[in-house]
């Protein structure tokens, strides 16, 4: 399982990793609006940024659960 850049298991909260998903998808946001990457880069980008945050959003869904 991948984790996000900088992350500290003993600091872990979700309004943390929230906060990071947030500014990793506004900076990728930023490249295509500035036209830096093409709309195929763009998209990719945004799955993979997906797949790199999903175990957490998970992890939020369960807790609420249970």
């Amino acid at each position: 399982m991948s984790q996000p850049e900088n992350f500290n298991q003993d600091a872990f909260s979700f309004r943390d990793v929230e906060k990071r998903w947030q500014k990793d998808r506004n900076l990728i946001a930023t490249e295509y609006d500035n036209r830096q990457i093409t709309y195929d880069e763009f998209i990719e980008k945004l799955l993979n940024l997906r797949k790199e945050y999903m175990p957490y959003f998970q992890q939020k869904l369960d807790r609420g659960k249970k």
